[in-house]
């Protein structure tokens, strides 16, 4: 009985050594699951950066949004009427200036010559010269003495058809203009108003 005991025991620890190696084997296989955490640690990482991300995206668009908000009440808040109690007075700087949201600015115009020639017969009158005059608005008659205060403002000449079709630039304050064919044995001088459609259009025959 004294004999067997010892091998009982050796066997009884022979199991509890090989059942120690399969647990530590387990182990190792746990050891194998918590080696993958960090690729899972990885994914939550480029998670969070995404959401990050997208949450700056959020917070710039938010932040433009009230920046045109606050730009468009500023722009609606903003009143240029001026003051009628100013409007009667004399400006003392240019900052007490006002004018007008139609005026306009722009020194010159643009007008448009439409002319024809023809002589006694209904022949064109081929190459012949034409001037245009700034003429003051006061003068209405050819015979006006004032007409002698003309101011030439463009020449040009009739085509093969007897024609003058272009276009010229004058200063915005010239509302009447003469027009002066070199030609004789027909009326050769008129005045014309030059109109809002500024285009001046006239027959000489």
């Amino acid at each position: 009985m004294f004999i067997d005991t010892p091998n009982h025991t050796r066997l009884g620890s022979a199991m509890l050594l090989s059942l120690s190696l399969i647990l530590v084997a387990c182990g190792g296989g746990g050891g194998g699951d918590t080696a993958s955490t960090p690729a899972t640690t990885t994914v939550v990482t480029e998670t969070s950066t995404d959401t990050g991300s997208t949450s700056t995206e959020a917070d710039t668009t938010t932040d433009a949004d009230t920046a045109t908000d606050t730009s468009s009440e500023q722009t609606a808040q903003t009143d240029y009427t001026p003051d009628e109690a100013l409007l009667a007075q004399s400006a003392e700087t240019s900052e007490n200036l006002y004018v007008d949201p139609s005026f306009d600015f722009n020194t010159f115009k643009r007008l448009t010559l439409d002319i024809s020639a023809t002589d006694e017969t209904g022949a064109p009158l081929a190459n012949t010269l034409l001037k245009v005059y700034a003429i003051d608005e006061s003068v209405q008659s050819v015979n006006d003495p004032g007409i002698e205060n003309r101011r030439l403002l463009s020449v040009a000449a009739t085509d093969a058809n007897g024609q003058i079709y272009y276009q010229f630039e004058v200063a915005q304050t010239v509302s009447n203009v003469l027009l002066q064919l070199a030609v004789i044995g027909i009326e050769n001088h008129v005045i014309v108003g030059v109109t809002s459609s500024q285009t001046i259009v006239h027959q000489f025959n």
